[in-house]
């Protein structure tokens, strides 16, 4: 294809991971400020009474960003990270915690100005500010990692993470779940409109990125009926054209990688795009196989 040909299928190709990139970003901050609302809960938290260290020897058996709570004060709670990280925490200043011990997060009426927290006698660095601004429902909270303050004998934990109420009892049937308050008494997660935008931005994506496809693959009709007359292979005219498509999508998956975490990271947000982006990739590159192979009759 020729280059002007070139960046018009970047240009589609790029629209189309762009707006699937701004989705993952907003699903992302939506998440933040659904935890915030609920105190840093998830809607499939459970209350139990257990002793870290037992979680901790099982944690193969949880998921990915399951965490673990005890409660110091109304205010204040220590954190335990059994699996991955913490990825929807709310934060309007600088960065989530890494798990190491010593490390706090605070709302910006708590310990204002200064770059400590002393909680149970000990002082904790502060990493970054609750909330989504300054002003929001967390600003008195403060969030540790000290896994000395958990005891070595059973007591109350709050456990967070994906499915945590069936991979907890199937680990420990012989301990009581209590699920933290998920019905409408505690909090509502009445969400309309999140379903809608992202079925109608997926959507126009594959739309989009059919069009890509179609440009990319009529651009080409001409030169591989060429080549094929001259005797090349159509199984390898079909490779070349490909391999010239995955140049134009590594270079816009590249662009809008960057874009969306330099956007995400303005809004202190962690989404991940890559597998947005790579199922935007095959999609295309499935598409415009499909197309030149089906017509090489025009060019055969």
């Amino acid at each position: 294809m020729s280059r002007s040909q070139a960046c018009l299928v970047a240009a589609l190709v790029s629209t189309a991971m762009v707006l699937v990139a701004l989705l993952s970003v907003f699903s992302a901050r939506k998440d933040v400020l659904v935890a915030e609302g609920a105190d840093l809960a998830t809607s499939e938290s459970i209350l139990v009474d257990a002793r870290l260290q037992d979680i901790l020897a099982h944690a193969d058996r949880f998921a990915t960003g399951t965490r673990v709570f005890k409660e110091i004060d109304p205010d204040t709670r220590v954190v335990a990270f059994v699996s991955g990280g913490w990825t929807d925490v709310p934060l309007h200043a600088g960065r989530a915690l890494t798990g190491t011990p010593g490390e706090a997060l605070v709302g910006a009426g708590r310990a204002r100005g200064e770059t400590t927290v002393d909680v149970a006698g000990e002082r904790s660095t502060v990493v970054g500010r609750l909330g989504v601004r300054a002003a929001s429902l967390l600003e008195e909270q403060a969030v540790i990692v000290r896994p000395t303050l958990f005891a070595d004998t059973p007591e109350r934990l709050r456990v967070d993470g994906p499915q945590v109420a069936q991979r907890f009892r199937s680990v420990f049937p012989d301990h009581s779940v209590e699920i933290v308050g998920s019905g409408a008494e505690r909090r509502t997660n009445v969400d309309v409109v999140t379903p809608v935008l992202t079925a109608a931005g997926w959507g126009a994506a594959v739309v989009v990125l059919i069009a890509a496809a179609v440009a990319a693959a009529a651009a080409e009709q001409r030169v591989l009926r060429v080549r094929n007359l001259v005797g090349a292979a159509p199984s390898s005219l079909v490779v070349g054209v490909l391999l010239r498509s995955v140049t134009v999508l590594v270079v816009c998956a590249g662009a809008v990688s960057v874009t969306s975490n330099a956007v995400a990271g303005s809004l202190f947000v962690r989404p991940d795009v890559a597998p947005c982006l790579g199922a935007l990739g095959c999609g295309f590159l499935m598409a415009v196989s499909g197309l030149l192979w089906t017509g090489r009759r025009r060019w055969s």
